[in-house]
């Protein structure tokens, strides 16, 4: 079993080319694992409607394709949400021979996940990655209908500590943190060889949703407080610099009004939408401060790991999950949530310290290398091994003492094919 090659499912609603936390974290896993010699495929929907511009997908794996793909509001942001019907027929085609372990990303959400843990063959495995401070209204007004399925899961993990608190409060078990990880090879710093900015701008970078609970507007009315304030003129004023600019980098339903507020104040802000995942990192690399505003329901930050790998210093809301991710790294400075005089003056601190800058950057770089995925594909690949070990029957299958209501809702998700 130590040395056996592994067929692996990933299940997950998030996946191309809808960008986000989530779809990193499914993409990188898959590449992770087939270089360490497994099997691996992804199970996901098919965006509905055009316009959406192919990417490619990782080296070796199967994406396989069933029902339809939206996102709709969910925790403050956007979740993917996959619906259809007859995907049964479908995926017997695709997928003729069983998977040892079928790994759901978000399994307690509708409706491919509680799907694929109710009909796929194989060990199931959850991770979990919501978090944040307002409970989880799914969990709470479906918790006796869920659990049958959460107990099907033969391990669960959590993205962090922050995460495994908030399911558990619905779900008490144990929640093994695997934390996000990040491709070194991918997100590095800009190369000094390769000559200063034409612009010679301090270059502020937020990359992510455009969601309430991102933060967006605290950041620029921070920026337009930090512009008008004549702080910022006086220290580039003495090194001989323009104003600094911020660039957004990301799409979602609070753009037009983000937009509206940057044209009637005159910012010097650039809105780049949804950038292919190929050319990401090339826009952490012309920057020289990463700015995280969310105000709540984050339970990792992927996009901390990726400035930081960039050798950015990071400016970030005080929120429990941005702490664990870069606890004792030394490579941002935090503001409170929500505020934006406090964003302002630690932008401004920034601002005017090079030299700070420098050494918050270099820390980053050094704390981020625990997060290389080879080191987190490992620890998934011994959580799969140790599951397979031990097979209860509860595990491949509904136990038929479950609830009646758990019973009810399986018939739910049972589609025709």
């Amino acid at each position: 079993m130590a040395n056996r090659a592994l067929h692996i499912c990933l299940v997950s609603q998030s996946y191309l080319p809808f960008h986000g936390g989530i779809t990193e974290h499914v993409w990188h896993l898959a590449a992770s694992l087939a270089a360490r010699g497994h099997r691996v495929c992804i199970l996901t929907g098919t965006p509905l409607g055009n316009g959406h511009q192919p990417e490619p997908d990782p080296p070796n794996v199967r994406v396989l394709r069933v029902g339809r793909t939206v996102r709709v509001p969910s925790n403050g942001g956007r979740a993917c949400i996959t619906f259809g019907g007859r995907w049964s027929s479908k995926l017997s085609r695709l997928l003729p021979e069983s998977p040892d372990v079928v790994h759901v990303q978000s399994p307690l959400e509708p409706f491919l996940p509680l799907w694929a843990i109710h009909r796929l063959p194989g060990v199931k495995i959850g991770t979990f990655h919501t978090g944040g401070e307002k409970p989880h209204w799914g969990y709470q007004g479906f918790a006796t209908w869920l659990r049958p399925f959460a107990r099907r899961l033969a391990r669960r993990l959590a993205v962090s500590q922050v995460a495994a608190h908030y399911v558990s409060r619905h779900f008490p078990g144990h929640y093994k943190v695997i934390p996000n990880g990040i491709d070194l090879s991918r997100f590095r710093p800009r190369r000094e060889s390769s000559g200063s900015r034409s612009t010679g701008q301090t270059h502020f970078l937020y990359a992510g949703r455009l969601d309430p609970r991102k933060g967006l507007r605290t950041l620029l009315d921070a920026f337009d407080r930090l512009r008008r304030s004549g702080a910022e003129q006086l220290v580039t004023a003495r090194q001989g610099r323009p104003d600094p600019r911020l660039t957004i980098v990301g799409d979602g339903p609070e753009r037009a009004g983000l937009e509206r507020f940057v044209a009637d104040r005159r910012l010097p802000v650039t809105f780049l939408g949804a950038v292919d995942r190929r050319e990401l990192p090339h826009y952490y690399q012309e920057a020289d401060i990463f700015v995280a505003p969310s105000v709540d329901g984050e339970s990792f930050g992927i996009s901390l790991l990726e400035a930081m790998a960039s050798g950015l210093p990071i400016v970030a809301s005080d929120i429990p999950g941005y702490r664990e991710t870069m606890r004792g790294a030394e490579a941002a400075v935090y503001f409170q949530p929500g505020s934006a005089s406090a964003l302002k003056h630690r932008l401004e601190i920034l601002l005017g310290n090079a030299t700070r800058r420098r050494r918050m950057g270099r820390n980053g770089q050094a704390y981020v290398r625990r997060y290389a995925w080879e080191h987190i594909a490992g620890e998934v690949e011994q959580v799969y091994r140790d599951a397979l070990k031990v097979t209860p029957s509860a595990v491949q299958g509904i136990d038929p003492r479950e609830p009646a209501e758990g019973e009810r809702f399986v018939h739910l998700l049972n589609d025709p094919g």
